[in-house]
């Protein structure tokens, strides 16, 4: 309804500024007919010679032709024909000599900008002279002919557009410092004035294609809120402007917004109530069961919830009560003995990067660049990469065989640059039938590193690093066996603490254990002399692998 009010006084006001264009322009048009008129035109340049006689007549001719102008409109005050020539003044009401006020309107009106409507002396001055071009050229013109348009004419059509009888109206223009009004408030004409000027106002769409544009905005002035509309004259930059008071342009409207706010209190109220109604009957207990289920996630002991009223959440809390005992006791067997530990030694295993190996690694290929041994140089960088590619990019803890091996031979290609002058490896190749078994990821490399690490990078000559496969019924056996110097007693002491808890878990220790939890208890790492004198491992995986999924 509101939008409805203010599309009105919108559409009524461009409707006044519809007809004032319209009239403004009959005027200037009537205007300019007339200084081609050829008694105007006599008098002015002195055509021809005229006794008293004849020169009176053609004066009288002229007036009566200004006379119709002024009685074809309501807002004309009155038309003057100013001829400097003659030194005379043709007026609607009067005949006579240039006064000094006409004068001065002859002398400022070349140095105007807007020339055609001016605000002259509160006045509105519609004004045509001839010919134009004489003023570009500094000369004065023959004659000028001027409309006057005052301020109580204008309030007269003013007053036929009041919508309500608190309401005012003014017509005003930035470039002529014009503001010409009805009676009211000029306080507040003036600050209406000013944030026209300043472009303030929504425009508002009524797609009417005589004037330009109309705006509509509120302001509160002198403690009191107005509805503002203006629209774009279309003549020049003048403005029709309307002001209404916003009590008397939405009358009863602000008692309906009040019980709208009155309806909307209480319906909030209602909702509060009926909301913490619905809290506390459903919202309330779910919550409860999602702490709950929030304990059992963060594995704590047995979680049960108490509820002693007997609705639907009595039976869904026993039911859970029954299956957090039963999980509690499933996490004890499995999660914390076996699950738990997986993940968290995997997870470890995987993020280690040994630095010093990066170190040397990356000192061996500077060594190398300076030495210009390009082809190494290169082939070792693509082992270097294969290598942390590996680590890093596969995120998988179950892989085929096939690329654990390329993963163990690209390393054992690293570290043999590294010690190629003193150390012999031997790899054999994986038979195709496994190449596809699956394994847990990493069970080899921490193997080969333990051997570099801890007895071959020591040896000065000699060094002996080989890893073979021996199929069984069942299971696949994969040794690595190195000659580095050991005791028994330290292989001994090794295989003891592969199946001891109470000691810092090792890579070897946990690769063991992964095997047997992916697996079963007996398969794992075997720890033995080897063939050549040093530490022989032995990863025994089954051959069958198609519970590795299920396990893990």
């Amino acid at each position: 309804m509101r939008d409805e009010i203010i599309q009105n006084v919108c559409v009524t006001n461009q409707n006044f500024s519809y007809n004032l264009n319209n009239e403004l322009k009959r005027i200037i048009t009537l205007q300019y007919e007339l200084t081609n008129d050829w008694d105007l035109t006599k008098l002015s340049t002195g055509i021809g010679s005229f006794n008293s006689y004849e020169k009176s007549l053609v004066v009288l001719h002229v007036r009566d032709k200004i006379s119709a102008i002024k009685t074809s409109s309501q807002l004309i005050d009155g038309i003057k024909v100013i001829i400097p020539s003659i030194d005379k003044t043709i007026g609607t009401n009067t005949i006579g000599e240039i006064t000094p006020d006409c004068f001065n309107l002859i002398n400022t009106y070349k140095d105007m900008d807007n020339k055609q409507i001016i605000y002259y002396n509160n006045q509105l001055l519609l004004i045509s002279e001839y010919p134009q071009i004489y003023y570009k050229r500094g000369l004065q013109p023959n004659f000028l002919i001027f409309a006057t348009i005052s301020t109580f004419n204008i309030n007269k059509f003013l007053d036929n557009m009041s919508i309500h009888e608190e309401s005012n109206g003014f017509i005003c223009s930035n470039s002529r410092d014009m503001l010409m009004g009805s009676n009211g408030d000029n306080e507040i004409h003036y600050r209406i004035k000013q944030l026209i000027d300043d472009n303030q106002g929504k425009k508002i769409n009524l797609n009417t294609r005589y004037v330009k544009d109309t705006y509509m905005l509120t302001e509160k002035i002198k403690g009191k809120k107005y509805l503002i509309v203006y629209s774009d004259t279309g003549v020049e930059d003048i403005k029709l402007v309307r002001y209404i008071p916003d009590n008397v342009a939405f009358g009863d409207l602000n008692i309906y917004s009040i019980i709208m706010w009155i309806f909307a209190m209480v319906s909030i109220f209602l909702i509060i109530i009926f909301s913490k109604s619905l809290y506390n009957t459903i919202h309330e207990p779910l919550k409860k069961l999602v702490d709950a289920f929030d304990k059992i996630e963060h594995i704590e002991s047995v979680v049960t919830i108490e509820h002693h009223r007997k609705d639907e959440f009595k039976y869904i809390y026993d039911s859970f009560n029954k299956m957090s005992c039963k999980l509690h006791n499933l996490i004890e067997q499995v999660y914390k003995q076996k699950i738990l530990v997986q993940k968290s030694e995997l997870k470890q295993l995987q993020a280690q990067i040994n630095p010093h190996f990066l170190y040397n690694s990356f000192i061996m290929l500077k060594n190398r660049i300076e030495a210009e041994d390009i082809e190494f140089a290169s082939e070792f960088c693509s082992e270097l990469g294969s290598f942390f590619m590996f680590i890093t990019r596969n995120k998988k803890d179950i892989v085929p065989l096939k690329n654990e091996v390329e993963h163990a031979v690209t390393y054992s290609k690293i570290q043999h640059a590294r010690f190629s002058n003193r150390l012999t490896i031997k790899l054999d190749e994986l038979p195709k039938v496994f190449e596809n078994l699956l394994v847990p990821k990493i069970i080899l490399q921490p193997i080969l590193e333990n051997a570099f690490e801890h007895t071959l990078e020591n040896m000065e000559d000699g060094g002996i690093l080989e890893m073979i496969y021996e199929k069984n019924d069942n299971y696949l056996d994969i040794i690595i066996s190195d000659n580095g110097e050991i005791e028994d007693d330290k292989i001994i002491q090794m295989e003891n603490n592969l199946n001891r808890t109470d000691i810092e878990v090792t890579g070897m220790i946990n690769i063991h254990k992964r095997l047997k939890l992916i697996y079963s208890e007996k398969y794992g790492l075997v720890l033995s002399r080897s063939k050549y004198g040093g530490l022989k491992v032995t990863i025994r995986i089954p051959i069958d692998g198609s519970e590795v999924e299920t396990n893990v």
